[in-house]
């Protein structure tokens, strides 16, 4: 890796090959809402502006989950830097205590009160009773996803970051395929409308799960030593929520504006709610190759970190951010 680094080509190829299936894994795990709204909207234009509302809220939990991916892909991939598996081990168990804690205090409040928080964002009373349904199993949904981003944070920190890209990828073509079967009734299946939609999106992010699952008791047990997942180090959680709090955090200012946003037209109309949506919808798309670009800066400096190498990790940094400045020069124009 030094070497790469005095080779600006090696390590600009090096950090591409990381930062592209990141970008796609991202883009992967942010259109299944996205597809579930556009196959609603088949159904009416109510009917798809309840499900991009009910959206909404579920940013919060979208935003947990990426803090605590990115939180503990940087430490694995400090641990990495020095071969430590045993801390691996011990980081993935306590990031799944955290995150499934977190996730499922959000996801409850979605299953008691889906009328009463939706009808935050929009007048329309109409909405909320439309999407509560959607709403009550949606949250639940990213309880199972929580599990399977830490593992695939896990992959990434370790430079296997294609596959988080093939599993989530697996994921929204089989939401898709269950959106298609479930909301409109084919098969021989009943016509479920909204609550289809988030059924076939529990369902994907369950077998994205069970697929993680198999993988890591398959190909990782030896290598992790899982008995150490049930030893929670204080000084590891500590560490966890250092770094995992700012990417939430800065996660949630983003999706907070954009639920802001969606509030104040929302109470404008009903058109006017699901075009701002999609536009908006589509702004964030835009921001998924910078956000891959800084998920891979973070797994190549933190095992630099990990090596007590911080100059290196510092040069890293520059690099990248010439790249992302670069970027968001290119994203302004256009």
């Amino acid at each position: 890796m030094i070497r790469e680094l005095k080779r600006p080509r090696s390590f600009y190829e090096r950090l591409f090959r990381l930062t592209a299936p990141i970008a796609l894994q991202n883009l992967i795990t942010f259109s299944l809402g996205l597809i579930d709204t556009l196959m609603v909207s088949q159904l009416g234009n109510n009917e798809m502006a309840a499900v991009k509302t009910a959206n909404v809220p579920v940013f919060l939990l979208i935003s947990i989950v990426f803090g605590v991916q990115s939180g503990v892909g940087i430490l694995i991939s400090q641990y990495w830097g020095k071969r430590d598996h045993q801390n691996i081990s011990r980081a993935i168990g306590v990031a799944a205590g955290l995150g499934v804690g977190l996730a499922l205090v959000i996801a409850l409040a979605l299953f008691f009160w889906p009328v009463q928080i939706m009808d935050l964002m929009s007048n329309e009373h109409q909405l909320s009773v439309l999407g509560a349904p959607y709403l009550r199993i949606i949250g639940f949904s990213y309880v199972f996803n929580m599990l399977s981003s830490i593992y695939v944070s896990a992959q990434r920190s370790v430079e296997n970051s294609g596959f988080g890209m093939k599993l989530f990828g697996m994921s929204t073509v089989l939401n898709t395929g269950m959106n298609y079967l479930l909301i409109f009734g084919k098969c021989g299946l009943p016509a479920l409308g909204i609550l289809g939609a988030g059924i076939a999106n529990s369902i994907a992010n369950f077998s994205t799960l069970t697929i993680a699952a198999v993988c890591f008791l398959l190909l990782d047990q030896n290598e992790y030593a899982t008995r150490t997942h049930r030893n929670a180090d204080w000084q590891i959680i500590r560490k966890l929520l250092c770094f995992g709090t700012p990417a939430g955090l800065q996660t949630f200012i983003r999706n907070a504006a954009f639920a802001i946003v969606v509030m104040m037209i929302g109470h404008l109309g009903n058109e006017e709610l699901t075009a701002t949506s999609i536009a908006l919808s589509i702004n964030m798309i835009g921001n998924m190759p910078m956000i891959g670009l800084m998920d891979a800066t973070s797994i190549i400096t933190g095992q630099f970190i990990g090596r007590r190498r911080l100059l290196v990790a510092e040069r890293i940094c520059w690099r990248s951010w010439r790249i992302l400045i670069v970027w968001m020069t290119f994203a302004a124009l256009f």
